[in-house]
């Protein structure tokens, strides 16, 4: 019998926006999601706010036993838009009956608002029963270990639990290397790293206090657990140069830098010596305002270039004189925050500093392979992001919130932090995107091809009858049918695949079945040697 599933009711129906302010079914987001008794629950509203709205603006939420929750709203998220968000504010009751949660947009008394009734809106929200929890939930608890320098945060069930041991040797290795880089070693206070079980944004985010890993099987986002722990860790650590204050060009900059590209191994230097040549290219002044708005994986790389050249011209001791320089003084805009830097090691302030940049960029080696690689990963991580965007929200790096796992630890707050979707067409979607990342890492552009295309298809126009998509997503209910939960997928050429997954009754167990096509259902068995 299929679980039930969570939606928020009623579902909207397209409408004409009206030209004022207001709030609207689907820009309310919950977190975690779907809901369950006990779950501690935050909630964003992206509340429609046209640009002649300005002052003080206010959300209440009304809870289900008429409590008043308020909170401002301000600049929220990597995208700094505005936003209203509450953190873990209200529990969930026992109850799987719909619970009606009122929000109401309150404007200046000056401000222009042609529909009133649209400032309030309610949200019933129907909890699943507890039978439906899908493990490790509900017994996933915090545990901890501690390695030289480092405190490793795990949730127990799950697969960092299983794997501890070569996640500690991944862990040590990186914090050494990142450690020797900034001039720390294993003594004095740990630092916090913080092990998820799911997939939040690209997989990796950090706080001056902690790092937060992605750690899963059915890890769709790049699968370099290395090359994650050293960005993140630099994040970390990079106060150390003191960059911690500077602009985020720099930052991230630094951080693609020590890790050795962004995702997968290569020079960021000869990445954008070839996005230079193509229309995917950001002038590197447009960097310093709205660093998280730009396509991602470009302004990644050319900020990683960015140090590059820092690095190159003037050594790892420039590095520090340009982020020490950023550190003093009251900047009129980010981008005088950055030439403070430049003029301390003698180049041209930031937006005269786009010549000599472009003339050195353009004498890198590149090549047309290059170039071809960058396309497709491109469309790869946008076709990630459109996945979360549809499927999965809350993991979305601009949409979503990056919940602090030190204080959902404190908490004993389990579930934002391996919750996702587990339904068929999410998992198989999942699926072909571990794929191409699979392909990426190996470095067959052809390979990457066939997956992407199928995730593709089947986020423009849903999942066709036949084809890789197709085959997917059957598989996927047949083994879910079963009792297994796929986190891999291997086509073969007969038609058959390998199908990695886990077992629900024993999780996080991992078995290997076999999946092939009788007529037009799917057969899926365990092979005899995966024990």
């Amino acid at each position: 019998t299929p679980l039930p599933t969570a939606s928020l009711t009623p579902s909207p129906v397209p409408t004409p926006r009206p030209v004022g302010p207001g709030l609207e079914l689907d820009s309310v987001q919950f977190f975690p999601w779907p809901l369950y008794p006990g779950d501690w629950v935050s909630v964003s509203v992206n509340p429609r706010l046209p640009a002649d709205v300005t002052g003080p603006l206010t959300l209440t939420w009304t809870l289900d036993n008429s409590d008043v929750l308020t909170t401002p709203i301000v600049l929220e998220g990597l995208d700094a838009r505005l936003r209203a968000r509450f953190y873990w504010a209200w529990q969930v009751p026992e109850t799987t009956a719909a619970v009606p949660l009122t929000f109401t947009l309150l404007l200046p008394p000056d401000a222009f608002d042609p529909d009133l009734a649209d400032n309030t809106l309610v949200v019933p929200v129907a909890p699943l029963p507890v039978e439906a929890f899908h493990a490790p939930e509900p017994e996933a608890t915090w545990a901890s270990t501690e390695l030289p320098g480092v405190r490793l945060h795990y949730l127990t069930g799950t697969a960092a639990e299983r794997d501890l041991d070569t996640i500690a040797g991944a862990v040590a290795t990186a914090y050494a290397d990142v450690g020797a880089r900034f001039g720390f070693s294993a003594t004095g206070d740990l630092l916090d790293i913080y092990l998820l079980d799911r997939v939040i944004g690209h997989g990796g985010y950090a706080s001056h206090d902690w790092v937060a890993i992605t750690y899963t099987d059915r890890q769709y986002a790049p699968d370099n657990l290395g090359m994650v722990l050293r960005h993140e860790l630099t994040h970390r650590l990079d106060a150390a140069l003191g960059c911690h204050a500077a602009p985020s060009v720099v930052r991230e900059g630094l951080a693609v830098y020590v890790a050795g590209g962004h995702y997968w191994l290569g020079s960021p230097v000869q990445e954008a010596a070839a996005l230079r040549a193509s229309t995917h290219y950001i002038p590197l002044s447009q960097l310093a305002d709205d660093f998280y708005t730009h396509q991602h994986e470009v302004s990644y790389r050319e900020a990683g270039a960015f140090i590059g050249y820092i690095v190159e011209h003037f050594g790892w001791e420039g590095m520090e004189t340009f982020c020490r320089a950023t550190l003093s003084g009251e900047w009129e805009d980010t981008a005088a925050q950055l030439s403070a830097g430049l003029l301390a090691l003698g180049e041209p302030d930031w937006r005269a500093f786009e010549k000599p940049w472009e003339a050195w960029l353009g004498a890198q080696p590149s090549s047309p392979e290059t170039l071809a690689r960058l396309e497709v990963e491109l469309r790869l991580m946008e076709t990630l992001r459109a996945y979360q965007h549809v499927y999965d929200p809350g993991a979305h790096f601009l949409e979503g919130i990056l919940l602090s796992p030190q204080a959902g630890a404190q908490w004993n707050i389990t579930a934002d932090f391996v919750r996702r979707p587990r339904e068929a067409e999410s998992v198989a979607l999942e699926l072909l995107l571990a794929m191409a990342q699979e392909a990426a890492s190996s470095g067959g552009v052809e390979a990457i091809e066939r997956p992407l295309a199928a995730a593709e298809g089947a986020l423009a126009n849903g999942f066709p009858q036949t084809g890789l998509a197709a085959d997917a997503r059957a598989i996927v209910a047949a083994a879910l049918a079963q009792g297994y939960e796929p986190y891999r997928l291997v086509p073969y050429f007969d038609g058959s695949y390998e199908v990695h997954a886990l077992v629900q009754s024993a999780w996080p167990a991992q078995r290997v079945l076999t999946a092939v096509q009788v007529g037009i259902a799917w057969s899926v068995t365990v092979l005899p040697l995966s024990d």
